[in-house]
């Protein structure tokens, strides 16, 4: 792997946890929030360390049938236009009043092969296709909702259920030539910091 590509992945990793250490003082409403924060961070490292990177949100990555398929971030290489991606997903807490009074809306996500399962496979394909030297898929299960079902294929993923309140296990994959899967630790959100949260890739 080049130089780019072990920065900018260690960057994504360094991100997310530092979302996990100060995670109790945001309050996040749609995977936008969560993507909206972590670029902001990637930019303050990237602008602090002075690195020639672009730090880009929804960005086009692969054609599609009537659109471009889209990375949620991206770090991109200023002189080779090289990439790292990451896709993010959230299901909030069921518990959160807001989200109790508005009928309909839970779950937000989908475990299978319309929901979680497609855009783990998108990530697959940013790599394979050449669009992207490295992919993460950061799945944020803030009331761990999700926490009995099975993984999916050939996706390692922490299963430790059993830490509750201030601290909860999580698993991040990255894709890569050649795949890897990396694991992180994570914490609870505001009232969820009681209730516990899961980290999934």
């Amino acid at each position: 792997m080049d130089d780019f590509a072990l920065i900018a992945s260690a960057l994504v990793e360094e991100a997310v946890d530092w979302l996990r250490e100060h995670y109790g003082e945001f309050e996040f409403w749609v995977a936008r929030d969560l993507v909206w924060t972590v670029q902001t961070h990637v930019r303050q490292m990237v602008r602090e360390r002075e690195l020639p990177y672009l730090v880009l949100n929804n960005y086009p990555m692969l054609a599609g049938s009537r659109r471009s398929l889209s990375a949620d971030l991206v770090v991109r290489d200023r002189p080779t236009g090289a990439m790292v991606a990451a896709e993010f997903k959230y299901e909030p807490a069921h518990w959160r009043t807001e989200f109790m009074a508005t009928p309909g809306m839970l779950p937000v996500q989908v475990w299978g092969a319309e929901g979680v399962a497609k855009y783990v496979g998108r990530i697959r394909a940013f790599v394979e296709e050449g669009a992207a030297s490295v992919a993460f898929a950061v799945f944020v299960d803030e009331g761990r909702y999700f926490r009995h079902r099975q993984a999916h294929p050939e996706r390692q993923l922490s299963r430790d259920h059993s830490q509750t309140g201030e601290s909860a296990r999580a698993a991040q994959e990255a894709i890569r030539r050649p795949r890897s899967v990396r694991r992180r630790r994570h914490r609870d959100q505001t009232d969820a910091a009681r209730r516990g949260l899961h980290f999934r890739g």
